[in-house]
């Protein structure tokens, strides 16, 4: 057991005289910093600049009368769709 220290010590020598070891772990050791920093940046405010995604919506509805009532439910749902800001609707 006493010589796999010693070999063990004896690479940790060699290594710690390597610049390009040096390198590559810092490497190994910031790149996961970076990658985890990003994607946090990106997802901790996902809905913030929605604004300028342009959404779709078809309506085609031609609605029906229930118990003597007239509904729409499509054109309730543009309404709706209308007073909301978070996305550019394009009705």
């Amino acid at each position: 057991m006493k010589n796999a220290f010693k070999l063990f010590k004896m690479d940790l020598k060699k290594v710690a005289k390597t610049p390009a070891v040096w390198i590559i772990l810092a490497g190994l050791a910031i790149l996961p910093s970076f990658y985890a920093w990003f994607n946090l940046w990106a997802m901790w405010d996902p809905y913030g600049n929605t604004g300028h995604i342009k959404v779709a919506v078809v309506n085609e509805d031609k609605g029906d009368t229930i118990r003597g009532k007239k509904v729409n439910v499509g054109n309730t749902m543009v309404n709706t769709l209308k007073k909301n800001k978070s996305f550019d609707w394009q009705l």
